[in-house]
């Protein structure tokens, strides 16, 4: 069976259709489970988590959750009334209104450095990596080590779009400043996805 741990906005919501669509057991975990507490839930099982650079990451987040206006809580209400758009958080940055993101705002608060906390190296063994980037190809190295053809819908390009709002290279500059963390691990990780590892 494969444990599927949910980092939002790494294109889980397809991953798991094609799972279901070409047959595979899998479990599929909720947002916010780090991998390393997956493991140790499920200690016999292949585990499954996406990856995505860090700033298209939290710039993509952003816009996800500037789009759900009807479900803002109230300091949603008063963060957006501040920074309407990812522009005017990015030139912000460093501030204390606008660094809050990375404390309470969905998807934002939810980088690498969440997920892949603790000892999570332990259990890279036994750990398929996707990146959003590439994962069209990473679904079909997975199908070949499974033993299933994919799913035919999967034959089209999944990869992630590039993130809604367009920032200046400042902006951008100004985000991987507070995402190094984040970006250390991608680094780290981006070498041992699927992809790149291929079938073995």
């Amino acid at each position: 069976m494969i444990v599927c741990v949910h980092v939002g906005k790494t294109g889980g919501v397809h991953v798991h259709r094609v799972l279901r669509e070409g047959g595979v057991d899998h479990v599929w975990l909720g947002h916010c489970t780090p991998l390393i507490l997956a493991a140790e839930t499920h200690p016999a099982d292949r585990l499954l988590i996406g990856i995505r650079e860090p700033v298209q990451h939290a710039l993509s987040a952003f816009d996800a959750r500037l789009r759900k206006q009807a479900d803002w809580s109230p300091d949603e209400n008063k963060f957006f009334a501040r920074f309407p758009n990812a522009q005017e958080w990015c030139d912000a940055l460093g501030s204390p209104e606008a660094d809050a993101a990375f404390e309470f705002l969905g998807h934002v608060s939810l980088g690498l450095a969440h997920y892949f906390a603790g000892d999570y190296r332990s259990v890279l063994n036994r750990t398929w990596i996707y990146d959003t980037h590439t994962l069209s190809s990473c679904m079909r190295v997975m199908f070949d080590r499974i033993g299933l053809d994919v799913p035919i819908d999967n034959e089209r390009q999944h990869n992630a779009a590039p993130s809604r709002p367009s920032v200046s290279n400042e902006a951008r500059r100004r985000l991987c400043k507070q995402l190094v963390n984040d970006i250390e691990i991608y680094h780290e990780l981006q070498p041992l996805t699927l992809t790149n590892q291929g079938a073995q």
